[in-house]
C-alpha cells in the first residue's frame, strides 16, 4: 500500500508539473515565474469545470481560463534565487 500511496503522490505532482509546463509553452510564461503551490490552488478550484460530466466545449473553456489564470498569477521575479536541479 506504501508504494501504491508513493506512485499516486509522484503521478499527482507530474500532473501538476506538466500544467505548468503547458502554461510556459502555450502562454509563453518563463517556467520559473510560475509557481507549484498556486497551479495547485487553481487546479482545485477548477476541477468542476474539468469534471467528465461537463460537456466538451465548457472543458475546453475551463482549461483556457485555468492557463490564462495561472499566466496571469506570477511569481515576483527572484533575481538572486538559485535552485540547482543537478548535484
Amino acid at each position: 500500500m506504501i508504494r501504491c500511496e508513493l506512485l499516486v503522490l509522484l503521478i499527482a505532482h507530474n500532473f501538476i508539473r506538466w500544467i505548468m509546463a503547458e502554461v510556459a509553452r502555450t502562454r509563453t510564461v518563463p517556467p520559473d515565474r510560475i509557481s507549484f503551490t498556486g497551479t495547485l490552488d487553481a487546479f482545485r478550484h477548477f476541477r468542476a469545470a474539468l469534471a467528465g460530466g461537463c460537456r466538451p466545449h465548457r472543458r475546453r473553456r475551463g482549461w483556457a481560463t485555468l492557463l490564462r489564470a495561472l499566466a496571469v498569477d506570477r511569481l515576483p521575479p527572484r533575481p538572486h534565487r538559485r535552485e540547482l536541479r543537478v548535484p
